[in-house]
């Protein structure tokens, strides 16, 4: 009996569709809904002869009395057994009828109830919960906190506060973290809030809150001249930083902790710990434009990148111990770089550029890589003398 359709089949097919969401964003427009109609295969004068029992049973399965379906129907003939009618199309003439035939009459309702809610919190919502019908039943739970999360952003965008102080009942900062994404798409389709970063899926940049205050390792190279009030090695606000910059007259930008710990005594210079990309921390530091300022990275690929965009902040800012003697003559502390990059430097200088393609390029070896705590403490002394 499986080629006969059966009303399983039927759902299975009109359940896709319903999960489209057409119909529940009609329903919920107004819309007068169109009539579903829906041919039926079912058994043949000598399919009806040779599995007259079968056939039976599957008139039955149609034929339920608290159907929300109306059946029409055809004859079909057989020799043996006679003329039969038996159901040959099904149609769903209401909304209501669909729905309990899918089994989705409870989903309906929280969908419409969810715009009748939306209707009175925000109704600038509305378009959004009918056009989007499953995405607003997958958060039915936190409906009300959502909206109540919306309203108050509304309110409050823009005005320099840190999202921690969102005092909506409910919401607290786990709640926006957790549901960053569908906040962030009702905010902006009731346009409830001004979007101060438009290209930023980060909640507080976007919609122009206070964010976690950027900070910077500094170390003093020379602490009877620049330590501040005794202390060595702080770690201090950048936007502070920025605009309060120390008596000196050199900085380092290092990548690794412990040679942040370990460089050498430098008269009237700072050390600044990059950790990698975070080197273009430091770029809100203008007055580092007036100071002689080195950059020591690993030789690899993505440390030549982090000096490229040093430069595109500092075009004065030079390297140090990043260059082909220093690589050659560390060959035994080779490693492997894991994911190196290839992209377009054009702030490097002819010799830095160079080494760099032999490095994507593997000229040396794949993937070379020497990273700067491999390199011989001894040198580092060297270079300072050298560099003056």
């Amino acid at each position: 009996m499986s080629d006969w359709t059966t009303p399983h089949d039927i759902q299975a097919k009109l359940l896709r569709r319903w999960r489209l969401g057409e119909a529940l964003s009609a329903t919920a427009r107004g819309e007068v809904f169109t009539p579903i109609e829906v041919p039926l295969r079912g058994p043949t004068p000598t399919e009806l002869g040779a599995r007259y029992d079968d056939a039976q049973r599957w008139v039955r399965d149609w034929s339920t009395a608290a159907a929300p379906y109306r059946l029409s129907t055809k004859v079909v003939g057989a020799r043996r057994f006679g003329a039969n009618e038996i159901p040959a199309r099904l149609h769903l003439d209401t909304f209501e009828a669909l729905t309990r035939f899918l089994g989705t009459t409870a989903q309906a309702r929280r969908h419409a109830e969810l715009v009748s809610r939306v209707e009175r919190a925000l109704p600038a919502l509305r378009p959004w919960v009918v056009d989007k019908p499953f995405v607003a039943l997958a958060h039915t739970e936190d409906f009300d906190r959502l909206l109540a999360c919306v309203d108050w952003v509304a309110a409050n965008a823009g005005r320099d506060r840190y999202v921690r102080e969102i005092d909506a009942p409910g919401v607290d900062t786990k709640f926006v973290e957790t549901h960053r994404a569908i906040l962030i798409e009702l905010i902006d389709a009731a346009a409830a809030a001004p979007v101060v970063a438009p290209g930023s899926r980060d909640f507080a940049q976007r919609y122009g809150f206070r964010t976690k205050p950027s900070r910077v390792r500094v170390r003093t190279l020379d602490p009877p001249a620049t330590a501040w009030s005794g202390f060595t090695d702080v770690e201090v606000g950048i936007a502070e930083f920025a605009i309060h910059p120390p008596d000196i007259d050199r900085v380092f930008v290092v990548e690794n902790e412990v040679t942040c710990l370990a460089f050498p005594p430098v008269p009237r210079s700072l050390l600044v710990f990059g950790g990698g990309y975070a080197v273009s921390r430091i770029a809100p530091m203008r007055w580092l434009a007036g100071l002689d300022l080195v950059y020591w990275g690993d030789i690899d690929t993505h440390g030549f990148r982090i000096l490229d965009r040093l430069r595109a902040v500092f075009p004065h800012a030079r390297s140090m111990l990043m260059d082909r003697a220093t690589l050659l003559a560390h060959e035994s502390r080779w490693e492997t770089e894991q994911s190196p990059v290839n992209a377009p430097l054009s702030n490097l200088t002819d010799d830095e550029a160079a080494l760099y393609r032999d490095l994507v390029e593997d000229t040396l070896g794949p993937a070379v890589r020497l990273e700067q705590e491999r390199v011989a403490y001894p040198l580092i002394a060297a270079a300072l003398a050298a560099s003056g």
